[in-house]
């Protein structure tokens, strides 16, 4: 199912990396160094998966469309489990 069309995927795709990298600074848990490495480690993964997949505003245009898709699903529940994950480290 597409909800969104490549370009607007895209586009949010960058502006979402850029907010995850920022966010440690822009709302305050910089501070707290796991949530700061989680955060940023995120936007830099959603960066390189956006820069790698076959859409308009894909560099090496290396994975398709659909697979991007099912990789931000994988990722967005590894991303929400996070706290309870790492409390336990």
């Amino acid at each position: 199912m597409k909800v969104l069309k490549p370009l607007p995927h895209a586009v949010l795709d960058y502006a979402w990396a850029g907010m995850m990298i920022a966010a440690p600074w822009l709302l305050g848990f910089n501070k707290n160094k796991r949530a700061t490495v989680c955060s940023v480690t995120s936007g830099t993964s959603i960066l390189a998966l956006s820069l790698m997949t076959k859409y308009p505003l894909g560099v090496a245009k290396l994975i398709p469309f659909p697979v991007h898709g099912v990789i931000e699903a994988v990722a967005g529940a590894m991303v929400a489990a996070d706290p309870w994950v790492l409390a336990a480290v």
